[in-house]
């Protein structure tokens, strides 16, 4: 069992093997993280195809994933990676990148720290192409699509302890 805290503004990659489980807790409550995996057998051939927010929502019928029958999140090639087994939180976001550079700079804070960055670096020695914003899935995020088709975000609705339990169905990073 590997137990890892993986500490604000920051992200961290390493190996999930298929049937393990993946925890994510919101540790303080209404923190939010995003989440990113590839298939390992796929980035092990240089293919970087990782989770895709779009052809999720597109084979689950649903905004995103939760237990039961659409419980999965997929890549590109609709090759399911992890499932949600248990969510105590209910409401994420799988419709805006991972905060990126550009929008801190856009809104006035140039060299903020942001998720994408984050990931560039920690996936920097798994051979990963950097990006200037990330697909991912914004786990504790509460976003939602109105009437008008507008995306509109609130206060998270997570509580301190609140997780989102995955299982790996292929081996991840």
């Amino acid at each position: 069992v590997l137990d890892l805290r993986v500490h604000s503004a920051t992200a961290e990659a390493y190996f999930v093997k298929a049937g393990d489980y993946l925890q994510i807790i919101d540790v303080d409550g209404r923190q939010c993280t995003d989440f990113q995996c590839f298939s390992a057998r796929k980035l092990d051939k240089g293919r970087e195809h990782p989770l895709d927010v779009t052809t999720t929502r597109t084979l689950m019928g649903s905004s995103y994933p939760m237990p039961g029958l659409h419980s999965k999140y997929y890549d590109q090639d609709m090759e399911p990676l992890v499932e949600v087994v248990q969510d105590t939180c209910g409401r994420h976001d799988a419709f805006a990148l991972a905060c990126a550079a550009k929008y801190y700079d856009d809104i006035g804070y140039p060299g903020h720290p942001n998720c994408s960055e984050n990931f560039n670096r920690a996936l920097a020695d798994k051979g990963v192409t950097p990006r200037a914003g990330w697909m991912a899935i914004n786990f504790f995020f509460n976003t939602a699509i109105d009437a008008h088709g507008v995306m509109v975000s609130d206060e998270p609705w997570s509580r301190p302890g609140d997780y989102v339990l995955l299982r790996a169905l292929t081996d991840i990073v």
